[in-house]
């Protein structure tokens, strides 16, 4: 189980995602960063709703990606360096690395 210092990062791009986010930061949870959908398929999705405006009033990272696979945003995930990282909606089945 995971403890408010834990280092967590949020993976989403959908409302649900965006709740436990502003959830999390509220209470005082060690979000060190959060990855949101770009691009125009993302947009067009069901309940689509960006990261940025929290990101940047919580001065955490935001990375911002069509393809939460690809070895750019592997790496941009691996130098947040998450204890913990919460999925709760995203629009691409996840590799396992």
């Amino acid at each position: 189980m995971s403890d408010r210092s834990s280092r967590v990062v949020v993976v989403g791009n959908r409302n649900l995602a965006r709740q436990i986010l502003i959830y999390l930061l509220e209470k005082e949870w060690n979000v060190v960063g959060a990855v949101s959908a770009t691009g125009d398929a993302a947009q067009k999705q069901a309940g689509f709703e960006p990261f940025d405006q929290i990101a940047q009033s919580h001065d955490i990272d935001l990375v911002e990606t069509a393809d939460l696979n690809s070895e750019q945003s592997k790496r941009a995930l691996a130098d947040l360096s998450p204890d913990l990282c919460i999925c709760p909606a995203w629009h691409q089945i996840l590799d396992p690395s």
